[in-house]
């Protein structure tokens, strides 16, 4: 899986800095998930690795659920 993180809405400029702000959290969260920086801001989920299951298993049981 490949993805960017940015806003989705037609009003996007790119250089605002409540946009860098929002694309930083959202990259925070996706590493969370297991998401790694490739290039240019683009993230890569392999789910054939250990890595993604990992991190789900860490939500899982942040959330309460085993």
């Amino acid at each position: 899986m490949a993805c960017e993180p940015a806003p989705t809405d037609g009003d996007y400029d790119g250089d605002e800095p409540g946009h860098r702000a929002a694309q930083a959290k959202i990259a925070r969260v996706w590493e969370s998930v297991g998401f790694e920086e490739f290039h240019d801001g683009i993230y890569l989920l392999d789910p054939a690795l250990q890595h993604p299951t990992d991190c789900r298993t860490s939500w899982q049981k942040h959330f309460g659920r085993r």
